[in-house]
């Protein structure tokens, strides 16, 4: 058990990156520790267990696909909130940006599979053929149309400080209605996307441009009654704000780039994806 505890943290956020669900990820650890549990003389464990926790995401992207397709509305992924220092799905790559995880659902689920584990984790080829059943030649040709459906790299660029403190401004002038001051913060490619899941309301697709985007979030604002403010445990290379309203209703993860610019805002308010949150404290 000691072994398979020195890779949990690293198989939790691999499974979250290719499922986008926090629960989802915390049973597909589960059910690889249940299999650790069942052999011996394991030569490499690291390989072992990723080989494990990526085939079980496969199965799990390749059932839920239908599901996937009639979701009502935009499908964003949960936005994990780490509990404390030790917080395991929470704790993402410090490069890695929210943007990533939504840019991810483009793929399909072997392309997912290969991005993830060539990008976020620096597999070779040899060793993602040996965890997706096939050949390096294949994954190097799944990389490529990966690549092509991304569309841009969405790492995180700049600096955590700076971005955290943007984020705090962003709140305040969103809570202000300042439209001129939270369009100012916005880049000219900026895009909104929320997910409500069917249970509340939420933009079917994305909002683009700075105008469009600020006049979104303040009309959202203004209609719910709703006020932002900083997150201060971390997401990844996100800034997070909550959504409150009399409570949390969701949470928002802002994408910024080297310059200081917010290139995305992502807004999560399916109550059944936000549970996780309120779960741990929120």
């Amino acid at each position: 058990m000691d072994v398979f505890e020195d890779h949990r943290s690293r198989l939790a956020r691999l499974a979250y990156r290719l499922l986008g669900s926090v629960a989802e990820a915390e049973d597909v650890v589960q059910d690889a520790y249940l299999r650790w549990r069942t052999v011996s003389d394991v030569a490499n464990p690291a390989a072992y267990l990723s080989t494990i926790v990526t085939r079980l995401c496969l199965d799990v992207l390749k059932s839920s696909r239908s599901k996937r397709e009639q979701y009502v509305g935009q499908w964003l992924p949960e936005i994990p909130v780490e509990p404390d220092s030790a917080g395991m799905i929470g704790a993402l790559a410090s490069d890695l940006s929210y943007g990533f995880m939504v840019m991810l659902e483009r793929l399909t689920p072997e392309q997912r599979a290969v991005y993830v584990l060539r990008n976020a984790f620096d597999l070779d080829y040899q060793s993602i053929a040996e965890a997706l059943g096939t050949s390096a030649a294949s994954c190097r040709q799944m990389m490529k149309n990966a690549r092509s459906r991304m569309v841009e790299p969405a790492r995180f660029r700049g600096d955590r400080t700076e971005s955290q403190a943007l984020a705090e401004r962003f709140a305040s002038a969103c809570n202000a209605q300042d439209l001129d001051e939270v369009m100012a913060m916005l880049a000219s490619s900026c895009r909104f996307q929320s997910d409500g899941g069917g249970l509340v309301r939420a933009a079917r697709r994305p909002v683009l441009g700075p105008s469009r985007v600020g006049r979104m979030l303040l009309g959202l604002r203004r209609k719910y009654g709703l006020r932002l403010s900083f997150e201060g445990r971390t997401s990844g290379a996100s800034p997070l704000l909550r959504v409150e309203a009399q409570g949390l209703v969701g949470m928002a993860a802002l994408d910024v780039d080297g310059a200081g610019a917010i290139t995305g805002v992502f807004l999560q308010w399916n109550p059944d994806k936000i549970a996780p949150v309120r779960s741990h404290g929120a």
